[in-house]
Parts: structure tokens; C-alpha cells; sequence
């Protein structure tokens, strides 16, 4: 995109935005070009909103940045205060890298992991799509037994072979989960 030029916010930024605004309760980092975690200087400002202000903070993050040490700190030092949202398309590497391109699946699933085990708030977003959508059931499952909420995102149009009925099948099956869906 030649409009787009990729640069990281500042930390002296991202202070001036936050101090003094006492309306902002919530914060919700999310990249819609690259990912929050990429920013050298995230911690700092989680570390800033974390001690300074009652504001509590959402990251959505593909998990495949950092490692389980940085998120297990994360998780620990501000606990039920900070979420994160880790998109995982996948059950394994293949699946994952389709959309997550660049994306090491084991070590994004072993950071989800990490904060999740050491008390993080997490939830675990599956976007489907043609080439994935047969790991639903098993995708609920691995989250149940890990103990992670599972939201799908669902973009009912992914396939133009999609007719109605496949459409009603899907959401059949997504309802008898019982798991949360949005669409795209």
C-alpha cells in the first residue's frame, strides 16, 4: 500500500494520548497492519497504563512474536487487568501459515499457553476459512481442554462454492458447540 508508511508508535506518543484523559477506561491494541507485539516499546507503555492509571488493556496478537518468558511475565505481573487475544487459524503449522504467513504455529500456540497458565486473560480467535473450517470440532476441543474461550470469526461468503444450505450447516455446527461466532 504506497499510502501506508510502517512505523512503530512511540512511548512519549502514546503517554501524551493517555495522560489526562480520564474518560479512557479501555484500551484495545490491535495491528491492522502488523501486529502490537512487534513494537519494541509495548511493554513499556502496558508497563505505564499498568501502573499509572485504572485503565484495563486488550492486544490482539497473531502469538508468533516474544517468547513464553515475556508473556508468562506479562500474565503474572498484571494478571486479570490486561487480555490478550491470540489468532491462531489453525491446528497446526500448515493450516496457520495459509493466513498467519510467517508465523511459527508451535511457538504462537506455546505463548498462548504461557499466558494463559500463568493466569493471563486470554482468548483464542479462529478465523475460518475454506481450508480450515474442517478443524472446528477439534479447535473446540483443544481449547476446552486448555481452558481458553474460543471465539470463530466467520465470513459466511469465504467460498463462492458455499450455497445456503453449506451456510445453515455451518452455523448449525458452530451453534452446537455452543461457541461464540462473529462475522467478518
Amino acid at each position: 500500500i504506497s499510502w501506508l508508511t510502517l512505523s512503530h508508535m512511540k512511548l512519549s506518543t502514546f503517554k501524551a494520548i493517555i495522560t489526562g484523559h480520564d474518560m479512557i477506561h479501555h484500551i484495545k491494541i490491535c495491528g491492522e497492519f502488523g501486529d502490537p507485539v512487534m513494537n519494541p516499546q509495548l511493554k513499556d507503555m502496558i508497563d505505564y497504563v499498568m501502573t499509572t492509571t485504572n485503565i484495563t488493556m486488550m492486544i490482539n496478537t497473531n502469538g508468533g512474536l516474544r517468547n513464553t518468558s515475556w508473556y508468562k511475565s506479562l500474565a503474572d505481573q498484571y494478571g486479570r487487568r490486561i487480555s490478550i487475544i491470540f489468532g491462531i487459524d489453525g491446528l497446526d503449522h500448515e493450516t496457520n501459515w495459509k493466513y498467519r504467513e510467517g508465523v511459527d504455529f508451535v511457538k504462537a500456540y506455546n505463548n498462548m499457553l504461557a499466558f494463559h497458565r500463568n493466569g493471563g486473560k486470554s482468548n483464542w480467535q479462529f478465523i475460518l476459512f475454506e481450508w480450515n473450517v474442517h478443524q472446528i470440532e477439534e479447535a473446540k476441543k483443544q481449547a476446552d481442554d486448555i481452558g481458553i474461550p474460543m471465539i470463530f470469526i466467520v465470513d459466511f461468503d469465504f467460498s463462492e462454492s458455499l450455497d445456503k444450505m453449506e451456510i445453515d450447516q455451518l452455523k448449525e455446527r458452530l451453534n452446537k458447540l455452543g461457541v461464540e461466532y462473529r462475522k467478518f
